[in-house]
């Protein structure tokens, strides 16, 4: 081949390629641009990521910061734990009476350790007022320690008070008009007198070592608080038994089994079997229509005859008429499915009782919120001890009387 065509070849290879060059040339400076752009993509995502994962840590420590937290104010579960939290915060009280202040270890947040004067009608003259945040659960708290608590009605009024509330007296009657329109319709009016609640004061007290109380890493009063709770309400349920209103002022009022206007059987319960209870709840709806409903009236006994009566079960049809529920989780036994009740106050010291009513008939009248009072010496200071007494105040009525029955045991 001569040069001439070898040089034209060239030149024709040349002009065929130089675009595709340019062309190639092109899409890598575009790759590269791409390929720069996803470096600082890349580089902010890796930034980013950094700043996340910074983040997660943070978060790490604030949860394991929240769990120590949770299980160090409420209980190794982590969960709300109120008589810990109770415990809790009267040991925050002893220490802002002993010391004048309240230890980090002791202060809960959003919690008043303040000490308040109280209305002149109690005997206590100051005392720490449980938070209301606290209160609430506490009250509720009265109802798990409770028989019949949990049953009643219940009001409250501000401390230190007295209502007047309405009481019947009277069982509301109905007629048919029988002389035609526009007469009158011959029925007897119930008429209501009233009844005063006046809450009284009612507490329990423990001495507690001083060495306990200040202890780091022992909150001694959470074991007790729920104790003191306990022993409130059984005193409490047995007023509203066997509560008698005198000059000594034992009882705010009457209870239902010595209360004078209740209804009582025309003789003594004879025995402890089936029998005896199908003829004390015909006696009781004998006089109480009313009573004859089980979904709203409850029988209450002492314990022994609950026990008495399922013992009679073996080899009879007591077993029938004989549930025991699941009184574990709250819900009594039943006897011709009326709630069978065993409690203490059922016994006056000389004998049993029993008694049926309806317990939303009951009202219980609580003034203000439960208190604590602290006296830091104690038994003095050979003891090293200090007193603590929670209290609260309590009355109740039993609305009209004669729908109430009652009777006892020779």
């Amino acid at each position: 081949m001569s040069e001439e065509k070898t040089l034209e070849a060239l030149k024709d290879l040349s002009e065929k390629i130089l675009p595709k060059m340019e062309e190639l040339s092109a899409e890598a400076k575009v790759a590269v641009k791409s390929a720069e752009a996803n470096a600082s993509a890349l580089a902010d995502l890796q930034k980013a990521n950094a700043a996340i994962e910074e983040k997660v840590g943070i978060q790490g420590a604030k949860v394991t910061e929240l769990k120590q937290f949770l299980t160090y104010n409420h209980g190794k579960s982590g969960e709300r734990d109120f008589d810990h939290l109770f415990g809790k915060w009267i040991t925050g009280c002893w220490e802002q009476t002993k010391f004048g202040r309240v230890s980090e270890r002791n202060e809960i947040e959003g919690y008043s350790y303040e000490h308040k004067s109280l209305d002149s009608t109690t005997d206590a003259s100051a005392a720490f007022l449980v938070p209301e945040v606290m209160a609430s659960t506490l009250y509720a708290a009265k109802d798990i320690y409770g028989t019949l608590t949990p049953l009643m009605s219940k009001m409250t009024l501000p401390g230190g008070q007295t209502a007047l509330i309405n009481r019947e007296n009277v069982k509301p009657v109905a007629a048919y008009r029988v002389l035609g329109q526009n007469t009158p319709i011959p029925t007897t009016d119930p008429t209501y007198a009233q009844d005063t609640v006046n809450p009284m004061l009612i507490g329990c007290l423990i001495t507690v070592s001083n060495e306990l109380l200040g202890a780091p890493g022992v909150n001694y009063v959470s074991t007790v608080a729920p104790q003191m709770l306990r022993a409130i309400v059984l005193a409490e349920e047995n007023s509203f038994m066997n509560g008698k209103e005198t000059a000594t002022q034992t009882s705010p009022s009457d209870g239902i089994l010595l209360e004078t206007g209740v209804d009582v059987g025309a003789s003594v319960i004879g025995g402890n079997d089936l029998t005896d209870w199908l003829a004390f709840i015909a006696e009781a709806a004998l006089g109480n229509p009313h009573l004859y409903r089980p979904t709203e009236s409850v029988i209450v006994t002492a314990p022994a005859r609950v026990y008495s009566l399922a013992a009679s079960a073996v080899g009879t049809n007591v077993g029938q008429a004989l549930s025991w529920a699941d009184p574990v989780n709250g819900v009594p036994g039943r006897i011709i499915g009326y709630p069978f009740l065993g409690h203490p106050s059922a016994n006056d010291g000389t004998k049993d009782w029993g008694a049926c009513f309806n317990p939303q008939h009951f009202l219980i009248a609580n003034s203000g919120k439960l208190s604590v009072d602290i006296n830091p010496l104690g038994a003095g200071f050979p003891n090293n001890s200090s007193d603590i007494r929670v209290f609260t105040h309590t009355d109740f009525s039993m609305n009209n009387p004669a729908w109430y029955f009652r009777n006892s045991w020779a």
